[in-house]
């Protein structure tokens, strides 16, 4: 079982990404990440409201096994 961050959640590519992870039974977490917050998230998804540089994303990306920056 996988868990996946995706740095840009809430734009077109995060998004989509997003909706594919969903979509996968092998991926159990999706953590994501934007400063907006995504459309019509997806199932899985933990929406973290932060900007890249914050630095409470070192406890939020702790157990992350994959991650995503566009």
């Amino acid at each position: 079982m996988t868990t996946f961050a995706i740095i840009g959640v809430a734009g077109a590519l995060g998004r989509a990404l997003a909706a594919r992870l969903d979509d996968d039974p092998a991926v159990t977490r999706i953590v994501g990440i934007d400063r907006r917050t995504p459309q019509m998230p997806p199932a899985k998804l933990d929406f973290v409201r932060a900007d890249v540089r914050d630095p409470v994303l070192k406890r939020v990306l702790g157990d992350v096994d994959v991650l995503v920056h566009h």
